[in-house]
């Protein structure tokens, strides 16, 4: 439904018992998502918030991928299970097993390989993954002045982005508490990971040596401490923070 004025969409939430609008939201549905193996995929990739004041933003290197359990086909919107890619949904398929995606879902080394192959060119690298890092931050920077800082707490999210057709991420969602299940071989090894990387940053990195701190996968992503952003360097499996 399109609408030329604002009065038009709170008239149509009224006439159907949907309550106030503006307790609501509308969202475009990404109409040229990226296709693999005639399925639907998005990323989840972690983030670790250690402060707010000031904005401290953890960035969990390896992210993973989901696929939906059925084929894609834009003519049929009432598929959920071709148009969802959560697992917990996507579980309840008959058609679950029958794709050649272990588990439907991917690490991001086979999303990059596979991107590899197909682009001729490392577009995860060069241009997903820089994306998703600038839409953490700003996402985080948008909403830092409305959450009450707390010392010793942080925040655990899951981010979800889709792909479309030209290589581009969209931010769909933002959970709290994001599912840490080892539903998948992929995720029973990340979720391990991530865990224990969750207590080595909140509990052990302040009073880490340099040597303990490059053993964590989890890179400082951002600060609002320092006068530049922050990347973090790969050095041959071993990382370190490092100005612009």
């Amino acid at each position: 439904f399109f609408f030329q004025a604002e009065d038009g969409i709170r008239d149509f939430c009224l006439s159907r018992g949907l309550g106030d609008v503006y307790k609501r939201q509308a969202q475009k549905y990404i109409e040229n998502p990226m296709i693999i193996h005639y399925r639907k995929f998005d990323i989840r990739q972690w983030v670790l918030v250690t402060s707010w004041d000031p904005l401290t933003i953890w960035f969990y290197e390896d992210c993973y991928v989901r696929f939906s359990a059925e084929q894609y086909d834009p003519k049929n919107l009432c598929n959920r299970y071709a148009h969802l890619t959560n697992n917990s949904v996507a579980k309840h398929s008959n058609q679950f097993d029958d794709g050649e995606i272990d588990g439907n879902m991917w690490t991001c080394h086979q999303l990059k390989d596979y991107l590899q192959k197909i682009r001729k060119d490392d577009v995860y690298n060069k241009d997903i993954k820089p994306w998703i890092k600038k839409s953490v931050i700003y996402s985080l920077q948008s909403v830092r002045d409305m959450v009450k800082s707390r010392c010793r707490a942080f925040e655990f999210y899951g981010y979800d982005f889709m792909v479309d057709d030209s290589c581009k991420p969209w931010l769909i969602e933002i959970n709290s508490s994001p599912s840490l299940e080892y539903s998948t071989k992929v995720t029973s090894k990340l979720v391990s990971e991530v865990s224990e990387d969750i207590i080595k940053v909140v509990v052990d990195y302040g009073l880490a040596n340099s040597r303990a701190r490059n053993r964590v996968d989890t890179c400082l992503l951002y600060t609002s401490d320092a006068a530049d952003d922050l990347l973090c360097v790969d050095l041959g499996g071993r990382r370190i923070i490092k100005k612009k």
